[in-house]
């Protein structure tokens, strides 16, 4: 009983460190967005001439993600968790004291590296400890969600009270400083010692055609995250459209909270539902649900749009669950770090589409009205997808 309880303590102990993991990862990626508004002075550009550096986060954020996955399989998801949160931590600070257009550059870009290492190593480590797969991914995904959410509000903060570099340096000494308390707690006896994987968190569900599995696998990752990526940064755009140039700015910032909300309860609600219904239904019901909301927001007007919008939101959201648990149920143990590393890096791939297409769609002079046609069809191959893995698996 006394091995029992401590060994589940260790993955609790465990899942809080992840957790803090992906609530940092999102937090560090977005500070320079923020900071660079109080930056541009300071290096003799403007804003529109620094904000691409952004790009070069972002863009090892999501390429060396695949080369970080076949990492885990060598080295070990827990090892690798540690390196995380002093590398992140670490390059966090090193930006803080860049002093050329160069150097701010290079530190950015190795920002980007540090938090490559999440997605893998995070979402390996709870398909391994956790004992309510569904759950636990649900609330990992609500921590990462909360750091995309509290960046901009704790940046601007620290940048009006120390100035931007400290808006650098105080979040990369916490997560040095969670780096450290994780060492510590991987001694003998400690979180690594006690949270070896509960035997449920081992067992993969065998597949009938796994060709067909991974093609539909890819696809979907690649329509879907055209879909995720267009509505997300569109979103706020898309309901001040709605609203008219007439209406307050609060009110189009509030409704689009609002709607982004609908997505934070559907992902609580997709990790319990996991837990109690087979996957591959689960990921045929959402792929609907995505499709009739981005066909109510293409076809309708007024209120009706904001009524789809958030049903694809919330879908949205809730896909993103069923896509971790997917791979953490259908493929090995041995090979989920590169699976989860590859996954990331098509999203990636497929936002880096997604964004330029929309502006150019935009740009033609229809609004949205061409933007929602692509992503309807997006949602339309998300579905055969969808229905497509559930026959390959032969789950039903």
């Amino acid at each position: 009983m006394g091995r029992g309880n401590g060994r589940q303590a260790g993955c609790r102990s465990m899942l809080w460190f992840v957790n803090a993991a992906h609530f940092l990862v999102h937090y560090m990626v977005l500070i320079f967005p923020t900071a660079v508004i109080g930056m541009s002075g300071e290096f003799g550009w403007t804003y529109g001439e620094m904000i691409p550096l952004a790009t070069l986060t972002m863009l090892a954020f999501g390429l060396l993600s695949l080369p970080v996955g076949l990492l885990v399989n060598l080295v070990g998801a827990q090892r690798l968790l540690a390196l995380y949160f002093l590398l992140i931590g670490l390059a966090t600070v090193s930006v803080a004291f860049a002093d050329t257009y160069p150097s701010l550059a290079v530190t950015l870009l190795a920002l980007g590296a540090a938090a490559a290492m999440y997605h893998p190593v995070g979402l390996t480590l709870v398909a391994s400890v956790s004992h309510r797969l569904g759950r636990d991914l649900a609330v990992n995904g609500v921590w990462g969600n909360l750091g995309s959410a509290l960046a901009a509000l704790i940046t601007a903060a620290l940048t009006q009270a120390f100035g931007w570099r400290f808006a650098f340096i105080i979040p990369g000494a916490v997560a040095i400083g969670c780096g450290i308390v994780y060492l510590v707690a991987n001694g003998p006896g400690g979180v690594a010692d006690k949270a070896n994987p509960p035997p449920r968190a081992a067992e993969t569900v065998p597949v009938a055609r796994p060709c067909h599995a991974l093609a539909s696998v890819i696809a979907a990752i690649l329509a879907g995250g055209i879909t995720h990526n267009i509505v997300t940064v569109a979103l706020p755009k898309m309901v001040e459209e709605l609203l008219g140039p007439e209406q307050p700015l609060w009110a189009a910032g509030g409704l689009t909270t609002l709607i982004f909300v609908c997505g934070a309860i559907m992902q609580l609600a997709a990790g319990r539902l996991i837990d109690r219904y087979t996957l591959t239904v689960l990921f045929v019901v959402l792929s609907a649900l995505q499709l009739c909301g981005l066909l109510m927001a293409w076809v309708f007007a007024g209120p009706l749009v904001l009524v789809g919008l958030a049903i694809t939101m919330a879908a949205i959201y809730g896909q993103v669950v069923v896509d971790d648990a997917i791979v953490a149920r259908f493929v090995p143990g041995k090979r989920r770090g590169v699976a989860y590393g590859a996954s990331y890096a098509l999203g990636f791939a497929a936002s880096a589409l997604a964004i330029p297409l929309m502006g150019y769609l935009h740009a033609q002079g229809a609004g949205f009205t061409p933007v929602l046609a692509l992503t309807a069809g997006c949602g339309v191959v998300l579905l055969a997808c969808a229905v497509g893995f559930s026959l390959a698996v032969n789950r039903w």
